[in-house]
């Protein structure tokens, strides 16, 4: 999928690592990451997730209940992700090496 430059672009992925609905039990998660990471070259790309790969930085996170069910709540920490050598990070002037994790 071809986007524009400079855009915002906000993604909200199944989480991984998770129960999901019956309609995303075929997402491809390598295919989603790379597709982002290509995206976030020229646009400001955010995604909702609670882990990313090694090259993701989290920049906001947020405690919540989570269900998918009334009775099965836990507390999760959902997180706002960007690529490390994306156009956000450039447009910051962050030192991706300097970040702590």
């Amino acid at each position: 999928t071809k986007v524009g430059h400079n855009a915002m672009i906000y993604c909200d992925p199944p989480y991984a690592d998770t129960t999901s609905y019956k309609t995303a039990k075929e997402f491809d998660y390598n295919e989603f990451w790379q597709t982002i990471r290509e995206w976030s070259i020229n646009n400001f790309v955010l995604v909702s997730e609670q882990v990313a790969p090694p090259d993701f930085i989290s920049i906001w996170e947020q405690s919540t209940l989570r269900s998918l069910n009334p009775t099965g709540k836990s507390m999760v920490t959902e997180k706002l992700f960007v690529y490390k050598d994306g156009l956000y990070m450039k447009y910051k002037g962050v030192n991706h090496d300097s970040i702590q994790r």
